[in-house]
């Protein structure tokens, strides 16, 4: 009866100690942006060769990617439209939410959200396109589908930091 005791109460101790809290940091990308990622990410410069800014988290099926790009004459929205659907072209049974507007920091954008079947697992992905006076931006966040509802209130926090500056 004892041992049973302190078993569970071990079993307690250790579950408790094991709560991890993150904390996020804001990095800063040449002098153009700054935004919060979670300390559970890493660097990388494996995900795109044109990408300005790249962490991830292998093990977490967790991506972020920032590309740069010049400001150009067409609407932001077609070009966010364009982006997405080239991608969704690449993945089977893909779907491509209706555009939504967003308010970064004061800078306005259009974000949509594209799901599909790559290889042989679901993704989903968050496109965040912004446009300033500078440049025009384009935010990407992925992850497996299954794991969707864990990460995306981290998502939701890392776009929502971005700054341009």
């Amino acid at each position: 009866m004892i041992r049973n005791l302190l078993f569970l109460s071990a079993i307690v101790v250790i579950l408790f100690s094991c709560n991890y809290e993150k904390t996020f940091e804001a990095i800063e990308v040449d002098g153009k942006f700054s935004i919060e990622v979670p300390d559970y990410l890493n660097k990388c410069n494996d995900l795109s060769d044109e990408a300005i800014f790249q962490y991830k988290n292998k093990y977490r099926s967790f991506y972020v990617i920032v590309f740069e790009e010049e400001k150009r004459d067409n609407p932001l929205k077609q070009f966010a439209l364009n982006t997405v659907e080239e991608l969704a072209k690449m993945l089977v049974d893909s779907t491509i939410s209706k555009p939504e507007n967003i308010n970064l920091n004061g800078t306005k954008g259009i974000q949509h959200i594209t799901t599909g079947k790559l290889d042989v697992k679901f993704v989903y992905y968050i496109h965040s396109f912004v446009e300033s006076e500078k440049a025009r931006y384009k935010i990407v966040l992925w992850t497996l589908d299954e794991k969707k509802a864990t990460h995306l209130k981290d998502f939701d926090y890392i776009i929502n930091s971005f700054k341009e500056l």
